[in-house]
């Protein structure tokens, strides 16, 4: 009865400790969940479920804070409990690699960053072919090919970056739909993924998908950033027919955009942005009126 008590008190504690966290008072979230630890350790055994999950808020909170050895030598300590208690291949134990994987990224250690992402991968695609429409795990596999799309995109792996990125646009249309904004920022680096590998022709194909959806909901009501995204976009397009020889067509999207910017009636409250946005355009049409594409310099928006 004692021990059923103590770990009331610790559940308690570290709920206090997810409402700290989600009011980013990140300090306090640490001292809460930290004590949950301690008191689930005592009342349940240090290797039972709930004192996993309190460790990985730990490590999350550490991340937070910028604390990133502490957070790794916490997140292996709940994966150690998490093997231990639920067996390595739970989907729980997944989410442990994922956020090692962060991690790691955070000290630029990509291999080991990479190992990590693969793992979770590796248990994620394990656990769909069991439970193929689970909606947590097919967001969770989706997170991790994500992840493996960035360390891929920063290692200059685009051909594999746009790989796991194509999978994790499928997963994120079925948990999301294709017009969350999750599932759009997945499809905008799948497009700069194919450009930057050279696949011209399936850049240009997403870009265009990505603005048609970007204007939809534009259209359904979106904010003044609809409308900047979508310039934005179609800005990113105008480079791809560059890349792909086709001069008069970026020149049309171009001056397409240009038109959209002086009908705006957002371009106050994006001055900054516009003014940015402009003077890429008038360069890129001078470089076109000079025949000087091939000295071209561009920056890619993010």
């Amino acid at each position: 009865l004692k021990g059923a008590s103590h770990a009331h008190v610790g559940s308690a504690i570290h709920n206090v400790g997810i409402t700290k966290l989600r009011m980013q008072r990140h300090y306090e979230a640490l001292q809460n969940f930290e004590e949950a630890v301690r008191i689930r350790k005592a009342a349940l055994g240090r290797d039972h479920p709930q004192v996993a999950v309190s460790l990985v808020k730990v490590g999350i909170t550490l991340l937070l804070l910028q604390r990133f050895e502490d957070s790794l030598w916490i997140f292996r300590e709940a994966l150690s409990v998490r093997k231990h208690s639920l067996g390595a291949s739970h989907p729980s134990t997944a989410r442990i690699y994922n956020n090692i994987g962060c991690v790691h990224v955070e000290f630029q250690e990509l291999r080991e960053a990479r190992r990590a992402f693969e793992a979770a991968l590796d248990i994620q695609r394990n656990a769909l072919s069991q439970e193929p429409d689970n909606g947590s795990l097919l967001f969770g596999a989706a997170t991790t090919l994500c992840n493996l799309g960035y360390l891929y995109k920063n290692r200059d792996m685009h051909e594999k970056a746009a790989l796991v990125l194509r999978e994790a646009l499928t997963l994120h249309e079925k948990v999301l739909g294709k017009h969350h904004v999750t599932t759009l920022s997945t499809l905008d680096n799948l497009a700069e993924s194919c450009s930057s590998s050279h696949h011209y022709t399936h850049s240009c194909k997403y870009y265009q998908e990505l603005l048609k959806r970007t204007n939809n909901a534009k259209h359904g009501g979106g904010t003044s950033s609809s409308s900047s995204s979508s310039m934005i976009i179609q800005y990113k397009l105008s480079r791809v027919y560059w890349n792909m020889k086709e001069p008069q067509k970026q020149r049309e999207v171009l001056e397409s955009i240009l038109k959209q910017m002086n009908s705006s009636s957002q371009q106050q409250q994006n001055e900054k942005e516009y003014e940015v946005l402009l003077e890429r355009i008038q360069k890129d049409l001078n470089l076109d009126d000079n025949h000087d594409n091939n000295d071209a310099q561009h920056q890619n928006w993010v």
